[in-house]
């Protein structure tokens, strides 16, 4: 598709700033209009609105009126704070059997049974899109349905954008559309574009009509229809009312049954992950779910661009907003690109450029705090915009809570209500205060936008924001991390000594579920790439993909390693005087041997300058691993006084050189437990491609042939 034709600008509407757009306001764009009134006429919708804006300011007026119109109908409160001003943030609750992505429930429909995987819970085209179109009859009654033209890039003008980000989003929900607003680039601007790609489309056939496939060449249509949320059947049957399919061939997207999140949020994981893995799958690129991050070294300007594949609520939008400890403030700075989606392509150079597709950022609410994610705080406080949703609420003074915002629960228990609406003072004593029984959803959210409008002026939301967040072209990537919550065996980090090891380790990881997928939490299973509940495609082209794009590059690709900071005490206690770790585990503070947080800094730098030769390493079972960490004079460049403040810091989290060597430390029984899983788990797979057969090959030769 030739992207080099001038842009189409639509005519302005004659309405008043920020008042409703109907239908009308598309007729310069038909084939956006007809998509929109056959699902007004089909769900029986009362009235449509449009959600574009001829300027910034009347877009903001736009926003200011949906806003006023959730908090008259009680879908939003506006947060107040200490002094009891207005924040500008808001908390909004779901239906409490709503509240977390539904695997089971998502699929994935193609009119060829070859598409079918182990993992994307594959259906037949027709069947899908008759169930699904079937459930969405007449159940939007009377509500407004909100038409949101949307662009999932960096930037329109990018070709991955402007090929594959561009969408319309059609939700029955005004808190759908309002967080649509905070996560995408939504308005006219898209719908320029959108009809610029129509035309494009029309003009490389030759002909004025676009039939549907051909349609979805120009861009995504996405539907959420929330349905009967008190009378939904929810038992994981065929008979289950809660359907969200994506349709690769015509790059199509209907949910049915829900109005919370990645359930409905279309453009983020329907289209942002299904859809778009599966056109990068057919067009040689790549979308995963993977954090963007740049470590800037002060001293030599340098930036160094990495992503990280974490599974959801393992860390990524913490580590991609971190701030570097007290001790490295001076030298190293984290900036933050995005924090959970990467679609990434081989540039011009033959090197690998990641950009983020979205434009705000849903972050877990549970551990957000000031001392150990102050970016984060700031970019949720006030005037930010931020949506809250399912946290604690104090009706009194109109506060918020969650497990982790602090080191107690409030002293003063009146007025609390948790997720659900239940007052606090109503529940028995012993769960009145107890980690067992939540005052948030484990699962509660904020929504917040990368940058803001203040006095006519963009502003950072994300005080970390990287200067080059929204360069159309992105930003080149020297390292891909992949990890996740593994509670022994994994060290902090270690090497993938090729690509080839790279995309093996990835597809291969096992990890602790979270839970931001229902009814899974707390379980151990594979997450292949962290893409486990987002596979468009089946496994084994996608993963062929991979590796063609690798050898694309040649020694340009990017290096891998694994990290993982959840590495438990537990799982050293039957050997605290073996490995010297009696007197760390006696005053320990945390669960976890590593600080995390801000400290993830040092870990991701060792794999950076390790893979540039800049940092020593050691060979191990596991992969190449650190020699002497905390010799940062070495490998960090530190001064002697620079390097003993960064160690005297990290001994005040309890990291002592015992901690430190137990955080590299090989237990060969644990790795021959995790051979026998991966070997098991490959079963699946029979016609994976043999580089991939040949790096677990060589993963049991070095991890478990060579002790034995």
């Amino acid at each position: 598709m030739s992207l080099q034709s001038p842009p189409v600008r639509l005519p302005t509407i004659d309405v008043p700033p920020g008042s409703p757009r109907g239908l009308e306001s598309l007729d310069g764009v038909p084939e956006v209009r007809e998509f929109a009134a056959e699902w007004a006429d089909w769900t029986g919708a009362g009235s449509v609105e449009v959600i574009t804006a001829d300027t910034p300011d009347d877009f903001t007026a736009l926003e200011a009126r949906l806003i006023a119109e959730a908090l008259e109908a009680g879908e939003l409160i506006e947060l107040l704070d200490d002094d009891g001003y207005l924040t500008g943030t808001y908390r909004a609750t779901s239906h409490p059997a709503d509240t977390a992505r539904m695997v089971a429930r998502t699929f994935v429909a193609t009119h060829s049974e070859r598409d079918k995987g182990v993992m994307n819970n594959w259906r037949p085209h027709d069947e899908a899109w008759d169930k699904v179109r079937s459930l969405s009859k007449d159940d939007s009654i009377g509500k407004t349905l909100y038409v949101i033209p949307y662009a999932m890039s960096n930037n329109i003008r990018h070709p991955l954008g402007s090929v594959f980000g561009l969408g319309v989003e059609i939700t029955d929900s005004r808190y759908v559309a309002l967080s649509m607003i905070r996560m995408a680039r939504v308005g006219s601007e898209p719908l320029d574009a959108i009809k610029n790609s129509i035309i494009l489309e029309k003009a490389r056939l030759g002909r004025d009509h676009l039939e549907d496939v051909e349609l979805g060449h120009a861009f995504v249509r996405a539907v959420n229809i929330t349905g009967d949320l008190d009378k939904l059947n929810r038992n994981n049957g065929n008979d289950d009312d809660r359907w969200f399919v994506t349709f690769p061939d015509n790059r199509y997207i209907v949910h049915h049954g829900s109005a919370y999140g990645g359930n409905a949020l279309l453009g983020k994981i329907a289209h942002g992950l299904r859809l778009a893995s599966a056109d990068a799958q057919r067009n040689g690129w790549l979308a995963e779910q993977q954090m963007i991050i740049g470590i800037k070294d002060k001293l030599s300007g340098e930036t160094s661009y990495v992503t990280g594949a974490y599974p959801s609520s393992s860390g990524k939008t913490n580590t991609a907003a971190m701030a570097v400890p007290k001790s490295l403030k001076h030298r190293f700075e984290v900036t933050f690109l995005g924090d959970d989606i990467a679609w990434m392509y081989v540039g011009d150079d033959n090197r690998l450029y990641a950009m983020n597709p979205e434009f705000g950022a849903f972050g877990v609410a549970t551990d957000t705090r000031w001392d150990t994610a102050p970016n984060l705080m700031d970019a949720v406080g006030p005037g930010t915009g931020t949506i809250w949703t399912n946290v604690a609420f104090n009706r009194n003074t109109r506060q918020i809570w969650y497990e982790g915002i602090g080191d107690e629960w409030p002293d003063d228990l009146d007025g609390w209500v948790d997720y659900t609406g239940k007052p606090i003072v109503e529940r028995p004593i012993e769960e009145q205060r107890s980690e067992e029984h939540p005052w948030a959803h484990p699962n509660s959210r904020f929504t917040t936008p990368l940058v803001r409008q203040l006095n006519g002026a963009e502003v950072k939301n994300i005080p970390n924001l990287d200067d080059e967040w929204n360069n159309p072209k992105g930003v080149p990537i020297s390292l891909i991390l992949f990890g996740g919550r593994v509670p022994n065996r994994e060290p902090l980090i270690r090497l993938l000594e090729t690509p080839e090891d790279g995309v093996y380790d990835g597809f291969v990881m096992g990890v602790v579920k979270t839970a931001a997928v229902e009814d899974v939490a707390g379980q151990f299973g594979p997450d292949p790439m962290t893409m486990g509940a987002f596979f468009g495609p089946e496994e084994t082209s996608y993963i062929q993909n991979w590796l063609d794009i690798m050898d694309r590059m040649g020694d340009k690709a990017p290096a891998f390693a694994h990290i993982n900071y959840f590495l438990r005490w537990s799982a050293f206690e039957s050997q605290l005087d073996e490995l010297g770790l009696r007197e760390a585990y006696e005053i320990r503070e945390s669960p976890f041997l590593w600080p995390g947080y801000g400290w993830n800094v040092l870990e991701i730098l060792w794999a950076v300058r390790a893979q540039e030769g800049r940092a020593r390493t050691k060979s191990s079972p596991m992969g190449d691993i650190a020699e002497d960490f905390l010799n940062f004079e070495d490998w960090l460049e530190l001064t002697r006084d620079e390097s003993q403040a960064v160690r005297e810091e990290l001994e005040d989290r309890g990291v002592t050189q015992a901690v430190v060597n137990a955080l590299f430390h090989f237990d060969a029984h644990a790795w021959q437990a995790e051979a026998t899983r991966r070997t098991e788990f490959l079963k699946d797979f029979p016609n994976m491609p043999d580089a991939l057969i040949a790096a677990h090959t060589r993963f049991l030769k070095q991890a478990v042939y060579s002790q034995a």
